[in-house]
């Protein structure tokens, strides 16, 4: 079933008009400590809302539902491999940390309603720079994506296996939990800050708990003054983790959805 690329991002434009489905993307794993997932899924969680999908596509395959089922699955699956999709330092996934990335400089914006925001910022780098700038490049999407392909296939088996029923939310835990493992290892390792890029660790840049906005009480202000940098050994370590994490995806939800398929009989 071949799958436009801009359903891969409509969950994502959704949200902003439905904002009680934003818990949906991210599953907060404290980067320190233990986390209860009962309790972190209660207003909602990736785990949850991917078992919810599945079960609204196969109550009625062929409603307008069950098409949104499948936009959202497309999506929050890739979410669930995203490791700053599977951490929290109180920081919001990593959205409240400014940073330069290579040569590139982080900007301070402000919108008509007095919002602040940077760009780039350490959760950016993860879902876009990384990709864009340094696994794409000067080549084209199609033979990144064929490169990907071709090397995941050793591990076809492995990451394929997956089954529909009671345990699927356990099964999406799982795939967080080792993405949850990559945001320790490597998406807060190696960051650098300073004139004199000295490393910074992850307690230096955690946030108040409870922060529900990046601009409170200047959080990310305060961060910015820091100067993060993403520099090349940090990318060098982080491009490997976002390929196989890539990897997975694709193959995981290629399995998801012939699993799907197979279970209403198309």
């Amino acid at each position: 079933m071949p799958v436009a690329a801009h359903e891969s991002t409509w969950a994502d434009d959704y949200r902003l008009a439905h904002r009680e489905t934003g818990f949906w993307h991210f599953l907060d794993l404290p980067l320190t400590g233990t986390g209860d997932v009962v309790a972190l899924c209660e207003g909602g969680c990736t785990p949850h809302a991917i078992a919810d999908q599945i079960n609204e596509f196969q109550t009625n395959p062929g409603s307008a539902a069950a098409a949104d089922a499948l936009r959202f699955l497309i999506h929050l699956v890739a979410d669930a491999h995203q490791p700053l999709h599977a951490e929290t330092n109180n920081d919001r996934g990593g959205n409240c940390i400014p940073v330069d990335f290579l040569t590139t400089s982080t900007k301070r914006q402000v919108d008509s309603h007095g919002k602040v925001t940077y760009d780039p910022e350490l959760h950016s780098v993860w879902d876009k720079s990384i990709i864009d700038d340094v696994l794409v490049g000067n080549g084209s999407l199609t033979d990144f994506a064929d490169r990907l392909f071709q090397a995941a296939q050793p591990h076809r088996m492995e990451w394929r296996n997956l089954t529909l029923n009671d345990t699927i939310e356990q099964q999406i835990t799982t795939w967080m939990m080792d993405a949850h493992q990559s945001a320790i290892n490597t998406g807060y390792a190696h960051l650098v800050a300073g004139v004199h890029h000295k490393p910074i660790s992850a307690t230096k840049l955690a946030g108040p708990a409870g922060l529900q906005n990046c601009a409170d009480n200047g959080f990310q202000d305060k961060i910015a003054k820091k100067k993060v940098q993403i520099n090349q050994i940090y990318v060098d370590s982080a491009s490997p983790v976002v390929e196989v994490q890539l990897e997975k995806a694709g193959l995981r939800l290629a399995a998801l959805l012939d699993a799907l398929w197979t279970s209403v009989g198309q």
